[in-house]
């Protein structure tokens, strides 16, 4: 099960994802945040309490982010606590760095 917080402030618009972003959640997150655009200014993702992470999940985190650029805003990834399980995922994927600011 995972739970999703989308919070719109003055420039930027932050999402944060718990739980799990995998094969059986990443319809369910896939539409919310499909109904969460238009956003505002910056995209933050916040995935610290994000326990696992497959590629479905991954896969929603590349659309949003794709959905985000086309539409000109900047994307950043705060992996807090949670980058070691899922660092190696999105490092494979090609998300980071370009959405962290590790290197």
């Amino acid at each position: 099960m995972s739970s999703l917080q989308i919070q719109q402030e003055q420039d930027r618009t932050v999402i944060t994802i718990a739980g799990s972003l995998n094969y059986g959640t990443a319809p369910q997150l896939h539409q919310a945040l499909k109904e969460a655009l238009p956003l505002r200014g910056t995209l933050h993702l916040v995935l610290t309490g994000t326990e696992s992470l497959d590629l479905a999940g991954i896969q929603v985190l590349f659309s949003l982010f794709r959905t985000a650029r086309e539409g000109g805003w900047d994307c950043t990834i705060d992996q807090g606590e949670a980058a070691p399980r899922i660092d190696k995922m999105l490092r494979f994927a090609g998300l980071a760095p370009l959405g962290s600011d590790q290197p």
